[in-house]
């Protein structure tokens, strides 16, 4: 059943509640966290001997190249099995799309280690990489999309204005993926990433309606709602009642939901 509530952020952040992230261990070296939206990558490497004396310098300048080219293949390598929306896998966009692999390249190699330590024969890294936004894993691999237009269902049902969307698949067999997409129940999509005005995070993931309260993305008018079904090789598309629809989009006011992303997946409860 389709549940339908305006939340006022103020009545539950008066609760002091613990919130975790939602984070998915790919290895020992490899995670993410898609409530914060970043790649958590480290790993260490032996030296050839204890680095002391005037080379000291040098040398670690050298480890420290060797340690990054180290993570981003690790990195290459992880990131192919990541769901890049309802069908496809980050490696089918770089099978078609080889230059966007190289262009991720390029631009893992700037970013810097977000921690490096040297100690007892050992280099020690930790790197952070953004997956949505500027110079990001997304930025990089996103293929071009058409934006939906909403005009159509305006005036279809009484104007409410709201100034976020929140959805549970809690008891759904959903999968995160980079680029869900929300659809009405004839198939017509209703949000994907083409929606979005800039470059920002255009999805968000939490693993309690709390903790998407409580993040203040959302706003105090936010509309909540369980989806009827999840489809896709992927389990990422998302889809919501014709109901819902005409609702969230009966006032141009509420197109900004999409466009400034203000819509996030709460993947428990």
């Amino acid at each position: 059943m389709t549940k339908r509530i305006i939340l006022a952020v103020a009545l539950l952040m008066i609760f002091n509640i613990g919130f975790a992230d939602v984070i998915e261990e790919i290895s020992k070296q490899f995670s993410i966290n898609w409530t914060k939206g970043e790649i958590i990558v480290q790993t260490d490497m032996e030296t050839h001997d204890y680095l002391v004396g005037k080379e000291f310098t040098d040398e670690i300048r050298d480890y420290k190249v060797k340690l990054k080219e180290k993570m981003i293949y690790e990195i290459l390598k992880e990131i192919n099995n990541i769901a890049f929306d309802e069908n496809r896998q980050v490696s089918d966009i770089f099978q078609v799309f080889p230059e966007k692999e190289t262009k991720l390249i390029s631009t893992l190699m700037k970013f810097d280690f977000k921690d490096f330590r040297y100690y007892n024969k050992m280099v020690y890294g930790r790197y952070e990489i953004p997956i949505f936004g500027e110079n990001s894993l997304f930025e990089v691999i996103k293929l071009p999309t058409i934006k939906q237009s909403y005009s159509k269902f305006i005036g279809y049902s009484e104007p409410k204005v709201y100034t976020g969307l929140l959805i549970n698949v809690n008891k759904l067999d959903f999968k995160i993926s980079l680029s869900p997409t929300i659809v009405s129940e004839n198939g017509e999509v209703i949000y994907s990433y083409g929606n979005m005005e800039n470059n920002k995070q255009h999805i968000h993931y939490f693993e309690s309606l709390n903790q998407a309260i409580s993040s203040g993305i959302f706003g105090d008018r936010i509309y909540y709602l369980f989806p009827k079904e999840i489809a896709g090789r992927n389990r990422s598309r998302i889809i919501i009642s014709d109901d819902d629809v005409y609702r969230i989009l009966s006032t141009d006011e509420n197109f900004g939901i999409f466009e400034l992303g203000k819509v996030g997946i709460i993947t428990k409860e």
